[in-house]
């Protein structure tokens, strides 16, 4: 910061900004309104800010500041694991489609990848900007489509208009999918809305529901409305197909490792087989450990690879966790 005296007498403070910064001050200024440049709306602030600050509580683990001006690790540039913002993505866009998460990864990590002490990492800055713009892509701009959607899947004898029964069983079925959490109450006053218009048509109820939040998908896990789900059975079931598969192939990459050995490659791949071992033994991070395990069967050559693909017991990414 520098103090400059005008003629006058007054005072200019002249701010210094470093550019790894200037990402930062983007996303504030758009969470707070402050971008006359900006196109989001009060709704997508509030859906920004969700996404923003849940993905850097889980991503940060607790360690303070959340965005410290610099670290000793990477200078004025804040990195972040790809294996801990890949998990992290897991947990905070839990309701989006499985093809779009791995979407988001995949672009995230092409595009911010960096290796640094032998692991690779992620400007997290950069990383949090993008994941708030592809939210609001995928989710936040895609609302009319999914309660269009919503309203002829409901219309059952294709009307183009919605019935109270109607209605009822499709916010039933929109509960039980845990996007919506409308008392009965709200329901009578959503339908009472809708039915202040001439017909129901697709328009009046995209309008209302919009209003009510209905199917409206929420940031992270969220609960469900149907059976209570048993995630420490789903998490051993999980670990133990991993320990199967890894038994499988740690023959196959460990002397692929030793080949590599004092590259940089082979620093990343020691390190993902050195992390995937601590997360088989403590059975704690699930997701992580999926990743991890993904991530080493992505380095491996192209002919272990097609080996490991080709085998139908291995195909880790269509189990669900």
């Amino acid at each position: 910061m520098t103090l400059f005296t005008n003629c006058d007498g007054t005072a200019t403070v002249q701010l210094r900004v470093e550019k790894n910064h200037v990402k930062r001050i983007e996303m504030f200024a758009n969470l707070l309104g402050a971008n006359s440049m900006s196109k989001w709306d009060l709704g997508m602030q509030f859906e920004a800010s969700e996404v923003f600050l849940e993905t850097l509580l889980r991503v940060r683990k607790g360690h303070t500041p959340l965005l410290p001006y610099e670290t000793s690790e990477s200078g004025k540039e804040l990195l972040v694991p790809s294996i801990d913002l890949a998990s992290t993505i897991e947990v905070v866009c839990a309701k989006i489609r499985s093809v779009d998460r791995q979407k988001i990864k995949i672009e995230l990590e092409t595009a911010l990848k960096v290796l640094h002490n032998g692991k690779m990492w992620l400007n997290l800055d950069s990383a949090l900007q993008r994941l708030v713009e592809y939210w609001k892509t995928l989710v936040y701009d895609s609302i009319d489509a999914r309660l269009e959607s919503l309203f002829v899947s409901a219309d059952n004898d294709q009307s183009g208009e919605l019935d109270y029964h109607e209605f009822t069983d499709m916010v039933e079925k929109v509960a039980t999918t845990g996007n919506s959490s409308l008392s009965s109450r709200s329901v009578l006053r959503m339908y009472s809305q809708m039915s202040l218009h001439e017909k129901v048509d697709a328009a009046v109820f995209c309008k209302v529901a919009r209003s009510f939040e209905l199917a409206k998908i929420r940031v992270g896990r969220g609960t469900r409305l149907t059976k209570e789900s048993k995630p420490a059975q789903e998490k051993a079931a999980v670990f133990k197909l991993l320990k199967g598969h890894w038994q499988h192939l740690e023959g196959k990459v460990l002397p692929v490792v030793f080949s590599l050995k004092q590259s940089p490659q082979g620093n990343v791949m020691e390190e993902l087989v050195s992390l995937l071992r601590s997360l088989l033994r403590e059975e704690e991070d699930a997701e992580q450990a999926v990743h991890c395990f993904r991530s080493i069967v992505a380095d491996m050559p192209p002919a272990i690879r097609s080996e490991i693909q080709q085998t139908k017991d291995l195909k880790v990414s269509k189990h669900k966790i």
